[in-house]
């Protein structure tokens, strides 16, 4: 069976890092869909609540980030495009 995923895209926000209590680095993304590849992994838990919660992780074999958003001349005020005179 393969278990495997492939996120690409660009962070929303800067990854937040913590350790779990038995050691693994965790990296917790936002993206707006990071070159992340790995394996997913779930959880299922009862909430405070009384009701059934889940959770869906990818454990990352390997990440890489992309350049940084280009910036468009639409974002600096400039049109996107030359007007065209006749």
């Amino acid at each position: 069976m393969v278990n495997r995923v492939i996120l690409v895209g660009r962070l929303t926000r800067d990854p937040e890092i913590v350790v779990s209590p038995k050691g693994l680095t965790i990296a917790k993304l936002r993206l707006a869909t990071i070159y992340a590849e790995g394996r997913l992994r779930s959880h299922e838990w009862d909430g405070k609540d009384g009701l059934r919660r889940y959770t869906t992780e990818v454990v990352m074999d390997q990440m890489k980030m992309l350049s940084p958003k280009p910036e468009s001349p639409v974002e600096n005020g400039q049109p996107a495009a030359e007007p065209v005179t006749a």
